[in-house]
């Protein structure tokens, strides 16, 4: 299985998408949150949630994205029914970092971009692609500039996943990811 690494979102200065956009958004990066949670059973519902947010989101895009993209949208949520547990995270994952770039920049979409990059090192690391991992660290700078309070834990986190990551420990790799996405669920909540 090949799995498709989205480069970092360059979340740019745009018009703020419908709210259905963001609610699309969202409702895809929860089906790559559940397969890290553990929760694959509860994976169909949420695709089942993030195809209605997507069709909601569809009348209201204007100019947001183009009609390829719209097309290339749907396939893509079709698809995902039938495609394993990590393939449709991987995918998800996939179209709410389109959806993503679409958004006003915002600390809320800089949090949201560090944790698709860590659900997305874990998927590789599920599928024993070491060598696909993105450079997870990158985009949590920005957060921890944020949230300075937040960062001790997630570099101690992040040096973890580092430290597993050369040693090739895929258990020890996934824990340390599931940390960072668990401190940076906190982060504006508090």
């Amino acid at each position: 299985m090949v799995l498709l690494l989205v480069p970092p979102a360059q979340v740019v200065q745009a018009p703020a998408g419908p709210p259905a956009l963001a609610e699309a958004q969202g409702s895809f990066e929860a089906v790559a949150r559940a397969l890290v949670e553990g929760r694959r059973g509860a994976m169909r519902g949420l695709i089942a949630q993030g195809k209605a947010a997507w069709e909601r989101a569809k009348p209201g895009l204007g100019k947001t994205l183009s009609a390829a993209e719209v097309t290339a949208f749907d396939r893509q949520v079709k698809a995902m029914g039938t495609m394993k547990p990590r393939e449709q995270a991987v995918g998800a994952l996939g179209l709410a970092n389109t959806l993503a770039g679409r958004q006003a920049k915002s600390a809320d979409q800089d949090v949201r971009q560090a944790e698709r990059m860590a659900m997305m090192a874990w998927c590789a690391v599920d599928d024993g692609q070491w060598n696909l991992i993105p450079g997870v660290d990158a985009p949590f700078k920005p957060v921890v500039a944020l949230y300075p309070a937040a960062g001790p834990g997630l570099e101690a986190s992040l040096a973890r996943f580092r430290e597993a990551q050369q040693k090739r420990q895929p258990a020890a790799a996934k824990k340390a990811l599931k940390e960072v996405l668990d401190q940076s669920a906190r982060l504006g909540k508090g």
